[in-house]
């Protein structure tokens, strides 16, 4: 193979997708064995579940998003906060009773 053909080939190949593991389980085995599938697809493997050696799903995992942390704002993880000494006294009672469910009087 000559460098041309050889660059070429290196360019090919490096643009394809990573190898995807796949496994192929009939529906029985699926049921019987449900811990182990998912850890298959924890582990980056898809799944493949047949019904009479027909593939009817696959099953793989799903990319995980680590979100960002969430930083102290307003409320009670702001610094300084304190609760209004309201904040323990009882309510009003239709205030209580919208809670349960009711409805509250209005304001004419």
């Amino acid at each position: 193979m000559g460098p041309l053909v050889g660059a070429i080939v290196s360019h090919v190949v490096g643009s394809l997708p990573k190898a995807v593991t796949m496994r192929t389980v009939n529906v029985h085995e699926a049921k019987a064995k449900f811990s182990e599938v998912l850890a298959a697809t924890e582990r980056g493997e898809t799944v493949v579940i047949c019904r009479r050696n027909v593939p009817i799903a696959e099953v793989r995992g799903i990319e995980r998003i680590n979100p960002m942390p969430r930083q102290p704002g307003l409320g009670p993880t702001a610094p300084g906060y304190q609760l209004p000494d309201t904040f323990w006294q009882p309510l009003d009672g239709d205030l209580v009773t919208a809670f349960a469910g009711g409805e509250m009087a209005q304001a004419e």
